[in-house]
C-alpha cells in the first residue's frame, strides 16, 4: 500500500512540475509576441509596482516623486532594491544621493522628509 501511495505522490509531483514548465513556456511565448511598447509598458508597470511595495515595507527612501528607479535597478551605492536618499539628505550627505534624485530635487520634485513644508533645501551646483 505504501509503495503505491509513493508511485502517486511521484506521478503527482511529475505532473505539477510539467504544468509548471507548460505555464512558464506560455508566459515567455506571450511576452515574445508582445510589441516593443506592450514589453515596454508591462516592465516598467512591474517595477512600479516593485517600488511600491519597496517603498511601503519602508525598505525604499527615496526623497523624490515619482520615486527614483536608479537605485531600485542597482545603478547606485545601495543594494537589494533599497534606496537611503532621504536618509543622506537628512544627514546631509549629499555625496551619497543618487544622481536621479539629484535632478529630481532641481525638478521641484523633492519630498523629504528633512523639512516640515516637505521641501528639499536648495542644492549647490557642485552637489
Amino acid at each position: 500500500m505504501k509503495r503505491n501511495s509513493n508511485n502517486i505522490l511521484i506521478v503527482a509531483v511529475i505532473i505539477i512540475m510539467i504544468a509548471l514548465i507548460l505555464i512558464r513556456a506560455q508566459t515567455i511565448n506571450d511576452f515574445k509576441s508582445k510589441s516593443f511598447e506592450e514589453k515596454r509598458n508591462e516592465i516598467l508597470s512591474n517595477i512600479d509596482l516593485a517600488l511600491k511595495e519597496a517603498t511601503e515595507s519602508g525598505k525604499y527612501k527615496c526623497c523624490i516623486d515619482p520615486p527614483c528607479k536608479m537605485c531600485f535597478l542597482g545603478n547606485w551605492i545601495w543594494k537589494d532594491g533599497t534606496c537611503e536618499c532621504d536618509t543622506m539628505i537628512n544627514q546631509g550627505k549629499w555625496d551619497k544621493v543618487c544622481p536621479e534624485c539629484k535632478r529630481g530635487i532641481k525638478e521641484g520634485r523633492c519630498l523629504s522628509t528633512k523639512t516640515l513644508n516637505r521641501t528639499c533645501p536648495v542644492l549647490n551646483e557642485s552637489d
